[in-house]
Order: C-alpha cells, then structure tokens, then sequence
C-alpha cells in the first residue's frame, strides 16, 4: 500500500486549504511521489549527505499572485537537498507583512534566512551554539533581523502562545526523543489552523534485507499517531526523490495544521 492510498482513505486529510492563488493547481491534493525530473537535480540524499556550510539558495522571495488587492509572497525554503522549493510545493504559505515564522533547528539551508526576506518575522531555534553565530552572520550579510534562539527544540518557552503563522522542522526533528512534549510546544505557539511543516528521511529510503521497515526511524504511521495525539491534522503528504535507478522516494514532506485553539 501506498502512502496516496493511505491518505485516500482517510476522509478528514482530503479536506487541505488553499495555498495557491487563483487558477494556479496545486501541487498536492492528497499524496505524490516527485522524481527527480521535477527537481533541481537527482541527488539521493539523507543525514550524512548535507554539506556543512550550504549559501543561502535565493536572494529574493516569489511572489505568487494577488488575493483581493493583496499581493502574496512566499518565502524561498528549502524541504532537502534535490528537493522542490516551496515557492513550488506552497506549504508554508504567504509569510510577509511581519508574520511570525520558526525555523525549528536550523537546518543546512538556514531556512530563517528566507522567512526573513519574504518579511516574516523570523526566529531561528537550535540548540547548537555554531549554528545560531552562523544565523547571525548570514542574517547581518543579508541586512535582514532573524531572533536566534539557542534552547532545546521543545523549550520554546520564550514564544509566545499562538503567535505563529508558521513552524519549520527541515530534516531537524527526525532523532528527538521526545516528540510528543516538542509536538505540543509547537501547537501551543501556533495560531489556530496554521501548518507546521517538517521534512525528513523517507523512512522506506534506508529499507533492505538487512534494515526492516522501522528498524532505526519512526515510521510513516508512527509520525501520524504523534501529530493526532498532539490535535494536528496532516493535509498535505509529499514524497520526493524516486527513480528508476531508486525506486524508493528519499524524502517524505509532511503539513500538518493546528486544530483547536
């Protein structure tokens, strides 16, 4: 069974909101997988692919059309390596005009830095002292204001409660212990419905005679229990990296929106 039929059968994730502007089609509906055709180039990738210092991917954000009289701006972020940007896979949405968006652990693509130059208002959170001093540096090249948090991904104490229009976790939270405290500290300071969107391993990537499905990483339905049981609902389920010569898919994308207040 497939991902896409998983989320077929599952009537409440059929029911996505709409990132696109008017008469452009959306890229997800349920579940697909992306091959490598689609992206900027083939490579596989997992942990031990991301180079250590990677140059912010995009100096200006895109602007996807018009709502009314207001012009939508989405930020240039980065889900993996090879992968689809979001100014095409939409999952972040229109960030702009001070809106508050979390980069939860910075990840290889300094995804704070985009937030902050499509105008969000942006905070960057990582328990590595480096990382954060390397934020700064690229945020004063870019001229643009980043919050740097050095904490424990799940101590996000220091954000207000439903403050957030968005959270990212891009390849960042696949090793935490604790998901389910993370989890709730991630819809305590987002805003009602908003998404939170994290990137990952594909957990079938790794799987072989020798490495059962879930031997060593949560799985699909391990990440949807976790979501649940933290009052989010999964609308978008995005499998990237397939090919002929790697028939798996290598990164799993996953938009989960905040239920309840």
């Amino acid at each position: 069974m497939r991902v896409a039929d998983l989320v077929e059968r599952h009537a409440p994730l059929l029911h996505l909101g709409d990132e696109h502007a008017a008469r452009q089609p959306m890229i997800d509906q349920t579940a697909r997988t992306i091959g490598p055709a689609e992206c900027a180039d083939g490579e596989r990738h997992g942990p031990g692919h991301y180079p250590l210092d990677i140059a912010v991917h995009r100096a200006i954000p895109v602007i996807v059309g018009h709502v009314g009289h207001t012009v939508r701006v989405v930020a240039n972020i980065n889900f993996g390596p090879g992968t689809p940007d979001d100014d095409e896979l939409r999952l972040c949405g229109d960030v702009s005009d001070g809106r508050r968006a979390v980069e939860l652990g910075i990840s290889p693509w300094y995804n704070s830095i985009g937030f902050a130059r499509a105008g969000a208002k942006s905070i960057a959170v990582d328990t590595d002292a480096e990382r954060i001093a390397e934020t700064r540096r690229r945020a004063a090249a870019a001229e643009v204001p980043v919050q740097c948090l050095e904490t424990d991904l799940a101590d996000l104490g220091d954000i207000a409660s439903t403050s957030c229009e968005v959270v990212l976790a891009a390849h960042t939270i696949g090793d935490v212990d604790d998901l389910g405290r993370l989890l709730r500290q991630v819809h305590r300071i987002l805003k009602p419905s908003m998404p939170f969107v994290l990137s990952m391993t594909h957990p079938f990537d790794s799987v072989g005679s020798e490495h059962p499905y879930g031997a060593d990483e949560r799985t699909i339905g391990a990440w949807f229990t976790a979501l649940n049981r933290s009052n989010f609902r999964v609308d978008h389920v995005i499998e990237l990296g397939a090919s002929a010569s790697h028939p798996s898919p290598t990164t799993l994308v996953l938009r989960a929106r905040k239920e309840g207040s």
